[in-house]
């Protein structure tokens, strides 16, 4: 394998947190940045009290149960309490992760927040639970927020950004070769205070008291998550900030049912919520993470922290059946393609081998056509020689015109021939994918077995794979609707195994050089220059109303993203109905078709038939490992009732391992 191919690796294991971030709205830089002690100063009920060790002590228990890996419903019975409501009339909380997460946000709704106060709440319990691996302090995030009073939708970009003193990106050594250049600006903590700031209704010290509890009084680690532990030793024991987190007194690695405390993580988000998030810009965190950065060999300075600005955006809408769809362009086009296809008068995509075949190719149109900035598709050259017709320059990519062109030409043998080229630049990066799939390789967990297996533990095979990101929507009873898809973008805990006061630092730009690149020294990751990705978070307004709003994970995220749309806006399918619709995955390495699972996919003569039309997509036999899953988390107000709905649908993880929930406000 070439070094070039080795840079050429696109994001696959990472979910994309920018994925809102190509509207058809103008940016305009976030003001600077004030100490979020400041904005509190002027919040009313100083007193709010979030902390779960104020929760009722049979509540606190199950959701604790929970984190630990006791099934969620079992946990709520056990503690005698009633099953957890999944639509409601005053406010709903949904996240991918974790049952504890979206309960904390729930109480950030009962303690008088809105639907930002509630979200962000969950984002920063996530993290928490996450131990950094998934998600981190120090990664990155997209929050788009529908303001009721004002009908208006807001995004607010936090993303990696550049290093200013990276001047040869293109030589930053790629996934495999650990290294401090390929270490980014973070956002994620900039961009929850430039969010509370702006929409926030609760004292911003009050969304961080979950987190700080799991932090400081700790959880069971359960057997999923213990899998990980074992599977990322070499990169969280790599430095001695690691080792102090996972490693126990007497030498041995955290295993499952050990309790986990993060006391110096603990200490941080308290210096966060008491000081802003300036510490963490500014402050001695900033010089920490400099210094390790540099000892590591990267090229990060404090003028890359202090610098740093989120971005808002004021978002435009795209008409969709009456529905305004505030949507990444690259998405926004594809659920035009999906309505030039006629997929309404095909049928559903899960029974209807054509509507299916049609629906996958235009899912996989950024195979061929890419979003700028991004190495998944051919480049301009490449398309040019087959189509010299189609204007891709950054102003007209997903202009009306140019998504007629690009339908047309799907239905030309010339699309077939892209699609192979495509399909063979795929292929070439496949010995560098490999090495993720060979890190991420199905793993052996100790499971205890029950009373009547004679009790004692289990090694069984754990097939599921973490999503590399958490996505979560609020809404709350005055209508205002917010979503959130926030990442460490890269593999779990990256490959350096830093933590700087407990936080977790990973690579992201091992996955990005050709990405970063184009975007040059000190600019944010996936903004409109860029073009961003076919994928959440969204929100759907319909007469002035929010109607939708979604968040995704896992490296198909931009499929699922599309099915969910196309399903609630195209086919008019309800919100509860989509967890029990089969969708349709990456295939990951690329060499293989996409293995549908046989037990909840789709039926067995949709899947030959579309086989047969040229679709590399197959059945999975029983109990085989199928494609690479994403999960989608969907909130949304049913415009008749007024109820509060929402879903959370399955990758190919288990959800008693993730605990992926929705919640009503009663």
């Amino acid at each position: 394998m070439t070094k070039h191919l080795v840079k050429s690796v696109s994001i696959l294991v990472v979910l994309a947190f920018a994925a809102c971030s190509a509207d058809r709205g103008d940016e305009a830089p976030d003001k600077p940045r004030d100490t979020q002690t400041q904005i509190g100063e002027v919040q009313p009920n100083s007193s709010v009290n979030l902390s779960p060790a104020d929760w009722p002590r049979n509540e606190l228990d199950a959701y604790l149960a929970a984190v630990g890996g006791t099934p969620y419903d079992a946990a709520l019975a056990a503690a005698g309490l009633p099953a957890a409501r999944e639509s409601g009339k005053r406010g709903l909380v949904a996240a991918t992760f974790s049952a504890f997460a979206v309960h904390a946000g729930v109480k950030a709704l009962d303690a008088g927040g809105n639907a930002m106060d509630a979200l962000l709440t969950t984002a920063l319990t996530q993290v928490a639970l996450h131990m950094g691996g998934a998600t981190s302090y120090a990664g990155g995030a997209g929050i788009i927020y529908f303001d009721a009073a004002s009908g208006q939708v807001h995004r607010v970009m936090a993303a990696y950004a550049s290093v200013l003193d990276e001047d040869d990106p293109m030589s930053i050594p790629s996934y495999g070769n650990p290294s401090g250049r390929a270490v980014l600006v973070p956002g994620f903590m900039a961009g929850i205070g430039a969010a509370h700031e702006r929409f926030g209704r609760l004292p911003f010290g009050a969304l961080f008291e979950p987190a700080i509890y799991l932090a400081e009084e700790g959880f069971v680690l359960s057997p999923f998550w213990a899998g990980f532990v074992l599977q990322r030793e070499h990169v969280i024991t790599r430095r001695p900030e690691g080792r102090a987190l996972f490693v126990k007194e007497g030498g041995e690695l955290m295993a499952a049912g050990d309790l986990v405390r993060q006391s110096e993580l603990a200490g941080f988000l308290r210096r966060v919520a008491d000081q802003g998030t300036n510490y963490m810009y500014e402050g001695p965190w900033a010089q920490k993470l400099v210094d390790i950065v540099r000892e590591e060999g990267g090229k990060m300075s404090l003028n890359d922290l202090s610098g740093y600005r989120p971005v808002w955006t004021e978002m435009s809408p795209s008409e969709f059946h009456g529905y305004q769809v505030y949507a990444s362009a690259p998405l926004a086009q594809k659920l035009d393609l999906a309505h030039l296809a006629g997929l309404r008068d095909l049928g559903h995509y899960s029974d209807t081998p054509e509507a299916l075949y049609w629906l996958i190719k235009i899912s996989r149109i950024s195979d061929i056509l890419p979003p700028h900035g991004h190495t998944e598709g051919l480049s301009a050259e490449q398309v040019a020689a087959f189509l010299p017709e189609l204007d891709l320059s950054p102003e007209n990519r997903y202009s009306r015109a140019t998504t007629e062109k690009i339908w047309e030409a799907m239905n030309q043998p010339v699309w077939k021939e892209l699609e192979a080229l495509a399909h063979d630049k795929h292929m070439e990066q496949a010995e560098a994918i490999a090495k993720l799939t060979r890190d991420f390789a199905p793993r052996k967990v100790e499971k205890k077995s029950g009373a009547k297996s004679g009790g004692g533990t289990t090694t069984e095979e754990d097939k599921s794979r973490l999503n590399h990101t958490a996505g979560a929507v609020a809404i709350d009873a005055a209508g205002n609707m917010a979503v959130i898809n926030h990442s460490v973008t890269s593999a779990v805990w990256g490959e350096l195994g830093i933590f700087v006061e407990g936080v977790s630092v990973t690579d992201p730009g091992a996955f990005a050089q050709r990405a970063l690149a184009e975007l040059g020294p000190g600019r944010m990751m996936g903004t409109k220059r860029q073009g961003g990705t076919g994928a959440c978070p969204v929100i759907v307004v319909k007469d002035n109303a929010p109607f939708y709003a979604c968040g995704n994970v896992g490296a198909s995220y931009d499929l699922v993203a599309l099915q969910g749309l196309v399903n609630v806006l195209e086919y008019g399918i309800a919100v509860d109905q989509l967890v029990s619709l089969p969708m349709f995955r990456k295939n990951w390495p690329p060499g293989p078709p996409v293995r549908q699972p046989a037990n909840d996919g789709f039926p067995a003569d949709v899947i030959t038939a579309v086989n047969a039309m040229g679709i590399d997509i197959e059945q999975a036999a029983e109990g085989e490992r199928p494609s690479l899953g994403g999960n989608l988390v969907v909130g949304s107000v049913n415009p008749s009732t007024g109820l509060r709905e929402g879903a959370v649908t399955r990758g190919d993880v288990s959800r008693a391992a993730f605990n992926g929930r929705v919640q009503a406000q009663e």
